[in-house]
């Protein structure tokens, strides 16, 4: 393809959207629009040169990772994350399985209060060659303290992330307690600092519902807040910015997760430029990880594909460490999920050497606009963060709590009402029942991961529980397209629900088969009941307590739950 005589004809962006819209039969390409869940537009056509927002700004500041040239010698850091609870001796093991098929560095993961014997733990483990990030809540950094304490006080012994984040999702912090802890840390010899002490962690706000724009915006908040409590205390800007490290959240959709990556740099940037430090020398140091929040306990193995998305989308961000999750992590990771995941991200690396390429979605005006739209968004919800006083007292007054809830309603709504689509719950459901949730680990606390897909889950629980009767009443004759659009929805309908279906033809014995069926539930595949008036009468004076619905009334526009509890056998206000 390098001759010029193979290469494409130049195209205007009037001959695009020409082109687009004879396949669209005359309809305008803005039919094709979309919006994400904060209200931003996505585009079907883009310019090349759509991105404004870098301006004079060093191109690299939103492109390169914090260390390029160890990102494109050896791939980005593969964090392992791993929840410490029970055996000792087992954690330790898969501590050894972990690192030696691959792992980099551990994210460990511990229960408030939690004592861990660091020593048994450690067993067999080269510290300094293993990154340590430790994450137990409001009480990290009483768990940094006894891990010090272990390694005798000599953080040269080991690789640490301390991860104090001041500003936490659990939501039971003490913000000044925590950032004194960091900044005590900050003050010792250099050579006794840690790879990192303070992680603000936008992760855990997604996981409780907030939006991307505002996971970016709590972010910068949070940075903003540590950084101008850090200058009170007496430390310099550059001292500070070099020891705090940020996790995001990664969609499914990878190009979302790709946006995110390039749009909290710009953040970033905009901090440190105004601290008067060069963004392009303090860069970000970036750790991103799926979101828990699209993960689904029915037909789990989809996890892998919503986890694999997500992480090629942090990958081509140029994220500087990666997490996956096990796709069974909600019914407790089996060591086969752990590999996935992991193995996941090392074909990456080695097979698809996507770390060699210093910025692979550069150029691409569709990348460059979605980046610069979510970074102006999140800049500006940043500014109202900081005139309600900024992260500290947005944080104490419930602003970041209440920006989840309102997310998580958001989210919710969208399941509901069917504008959200969740492959194995809502499209292509899986008829297997759900499976119980650990009781430990990542994905257990329902206050720190609030997926909607449960609410798909528990309906499949009650349905279990009470497994109602239902009919399909299919009209006599042959039915037009309508009516069989109407009957697989309602098919599609009866499978989110996990419900078994009997189906019949409105005929002479229509009337004897229901009565020996006894169902809770009769759907007639039409847009009104009227056509069978006669037989739900005659079925009402019989059998008073069978609901009977018209197909159009529990499909279309209708609400998702309050169709399904119809056919649970509950009369709704619908």
């Amino acid at each position: 393809m390098s001759s010029v005589d193979n290469c494409f004809p130049p195209a205007s962006r009037d001959d695009w959207v020409a082109a687009v819209e004879k396949m669209l039969r005359n309809a305008s390409v803005d039919s094709l629009r979309r919006h994400d869940e904060d209200g931003l537009i996505i585009d079907a056509l883009y310019d090349g040169g759509s991105a404004q927002l870098a301006g004079d700004m060093a191109t690299s500041v939103r492109r390169l990772s914090q260390d390029p040239a160890q990102r494109v010698a050896f791939g980005w850091d593969v964090r392992q994350p791993l929840h410490i609870s029970g055996d000792v001796k087992a954690i330790n093991q898969c501590i050894i399985d972990d690192v030696e098929q691959g792992a980099t560095s551990l994210w460990l993961r511990a229960d408030k209060d939690e004592q861990i014997d660091f020593g048994r733990l450690f067993d067999g483990i080269m510290l300094p060659a293993v990154g340590v990030h430790l994450d137990s809540g409001a009480s990290t950094y009483q768990l940094v303290d006894r891990f010090i304490a272990h390694i005798d006080g000599d953080i040269s012994k080991a690789n640490l992330h301390a991860g104090l984040d001041p500003f936490v999702a659990e939501g039971d912090a003490d913000p000044d307690v925590i950032l004194a802890a960091g900044f005590a840390l900050a003050n010792r010899a250099a050579t006794q600092i840690p790879t990192s002490i303070f992680a603000v962690n936008g992760w855990h706000w997604h996981n409780k519902g907030v939006t991307a724009v505002n996971e970016l915006a709590i972010i910068l908040s949070s940075v903003t807040d540590i950084m101008r409590r850090a200058m009170e205390a007496g430390i310099a800007p550059a001292t500070i910015a070099a020891l705090i490290e940020v996790t995001i959240a990664l969609p499914a959709d990878l190009y979302a997760g790709l946006a995110k990556c390039r749009a909290v740099r710009h953040g970033w940037a905009g901090i440190v430029a105004a601290l008067g430090l060069d963004p392009d020398q303090y860069r970000l140091r970036l750790h991103a990880a799926p979101s828990l929040r699209m993960f689904s306990l029915l037909d789990q193995d989809v996890n892998i594909l919503r986890s694999t998305t997500a992480l090629l989308g942090g990958a081509l961000g140029n994220a500087d460490a990666l997490t996956g999750f096990a796709h069974d992590i909600l019914t407790g990771e089996s060591v086969r999920g752990r590999r996935l995941a992991r193995m996941t991200q090392l074909l990456m690396i080695e097979e698809s050497g996507i770390a060699k390429a210093i910025d692979p979605a550069g150029g691409s005006g569709f990348i460059e606009a979605r980046a610069d739209d979510l970074a102006k968004a999140a800049w500006a919800t940043f500014q109202t963060l900081e005139s309600q006083g900024g992260a500290s007292s947005c944080y104490k007054d419930n602003v970041f709590a209440d920006l989840a809830r309102e997310g998580q309603a958001k989210a919710n709504a969208r399941l509901v009402t069917g504008d959200a689509k969740f492959l194995g719950v809502t499209l292509q459901p899986d008829m297997v029942p759900v499976a119980d949730i650990v009781t430990g680990g990542w994905g257990a606390d329902g206050a720190l991961i609030v997926r909607p897909a449960q609410i798909i889950e528990d309906f499949r629980r009650k349905a279990l529980a009470r497994q109602p009767r239902i009919i399909c009443l299919l009209p006599s004759g042959t039915m037009d397209q309508p009516l069989q659009s109407l009957k697989k929805d309602s098919d599609q309908l009866c499978a989110i629900g996990g419900l078994s279906v009997i189906t019949l033809v409105v005929g002479d014995d229509t009337a004897r088969d229901i009565r020996a069926a006894k169902p809770d539930v009769v759907i007639y595949i039409g847009n009104t009941l009227e056509a069978i008036a006669d037989l739900r009468a005659d079925m009402s004076a019989l059998m008073p307590d069978i609901i009977f619905v018209a197909a159009a009334d529990i499909t279309g526009e209708s609400s998702l739950i309050d169709a399904l509890d119809l056919l649970l056998g509950k009369q709704t206000d619908a």
